[in-house]
């Protein structure tokens, strides 16, 4: 989930290739929250990837948060030290 902080987007596909789970059904729980947050307008689905709209941007480390939850994540904690290009965080 370090893509996710860092550059606002993650692709699904590869993180389904890299760990072999189907991202929806592993991250169920997760998934659920973040259709609540698309209809907030804080992130955006698609079936290829999760991105974070400018309204969501304070809330990235919470968004991130979502998948820390899930129990037996393969390792995809998000990175809260990302320093964005130009100085900020």
């Amino acid at each position: 989930m370090e893509r996710l902080a860092c550059d606002l987007e993650l692709d699904i596909l590869a993180i389904e290739s890299r760990y072999g789970l189907i991202f929806r059904q592993y991250f169920a729980a997760a998934w659920l929250r973040l259709q609540q947050l698309s209809w907030n307008g804080l992130v955006e689905l698609s079936e290829r990837f999760i991105s974070i709209l400018p309204a969501g941007r304070l809330e990235v480390d919470s968004i991130c948060q979502l998948f820390q939850q899930e129990p037996g994540s393969p390792g995809l904690a998000c990175a809260g030290e990302c320093i964005e290009p130009d100085g900020e965080r």
